[in-house]
């Protein structure tokens, strides 16, 4: 009897320990560092929204901007296998300028291959039509990773040319509009690939997939929103592994549960032995 409830006190500690490691976590993250780039000039935008599209005034030539976000993911065990992964985020300037133009916008995230800066401050703050003046060192721009210190291998970003996630943005829509890029193939693999190699984790960058349409241009709120709840986040679904302490622990109840069984088998044969013989 004492044999039989010990067998069963140790089963049930290993398939709690087995399913406590497997289970899945959630984790929702903000950004460690956001910024805009401005293809006309070298201006910076380290503090102020972000910015996607294509602009479009009668008075100035129309540019392109496009965002760099990256999120620092060392809080995720290395080794852990990403299941899913959702990054949200807000209008803060809708694109309604051209009012004959509603066709939906395509952004799309683009894997960044280089580091990148932002500047913390306060004065390098664009707008969607001008940006400000950059950092030297610190600051990213259209020509310059680290604005003139390392460049750009070309004018407007180190990025991979496939799309790792895309999502539909409808016309009209306005100001606090949430808009969430749905986990996709290629964000799960980059967010796995970070994790695993914290030195490739340069972020992605945000661009429209047509910029060359005019007064479409939209704000996103950055990091640095006065409300919380405006800032862009990355929610991460991950099933970490577990730690070589929980394997050897796991290894010794498999161990004592085996010599309970043995003790087990060899009590009802030494019975039946007994049995016999009478």
């Amino acid at each position: 009897m004492r044999n039989r409830f010990l067998c069963l006190l140790i089963s049930s500690i290993f398939l709690g320990i087995d399913s406590s490691f497997a289970s899945a976590a959630l984790m929702t993250l903000t950004p460690s560092k956001d910024s805009s780039i401005y293809s006309e000039n070298n201006s910076a935008n380290g503090t102020g929204s972000l910015y996607v599209g294509r602009t479009g005034e009668i008075a100035k030539p129309s540019a392109i901007r496009r965002s760099l976000v990256q999120f620092n993911l060392s809080s995720i065990p290395v080794g852990a296998t990403i299941n899913s992964v959702e990054f949200q985020f807000t209008v803060s300037i809708s694109a309604n300028g051209n009012p004959q133009d509603l066709t939906p916008d395509l952004l799309s995230l683009h894997r960044l291959t280089k580091n990148w800066g932002e500047s913390t401050n306060p004065n390098v703050r664009g707008s969607g039509r001008t940006g400000a003046a950059a950092v030297a060192g610190v600051d990213s721009t259209w020509n310059s990773a680290f604005h003139n210190t390392s460049a750009w291998t070309t004018p407007g970003g180190d990025f991979a040319s496939e799309a790792s996630g895309t999502i539909t943005l409808t016309r009209p829509d306005g100001p606090n509009t949430e808009y969430t890029f749905a986990s996709e193939t290629g964000m799960v693999a980059d967010v796995q690939n970070w994790v695993n190699n914290g030195s490739s984790n340069f972020g992605w960058m945000m661009k429209y997939n047509d910029e060359d349409a005019l007064q479409k241009a939209r704000g996103i709120y950055s990091r640095e929103a006065p409300v919380a709840s405006l800032r862009p986040t990355l929610t991460i679904n991950f099933t970490a592994v577990p730690e070589p302490s929980t394997y050897l622990l796991l290894g010794v109840v498999a161990f004592v549960s085996s010599v309970c069984r043995f003790r087990r088998r060899s009590v009802r044969v030494a019975t039946h032995m007994f049995t016999c013989k009478e």
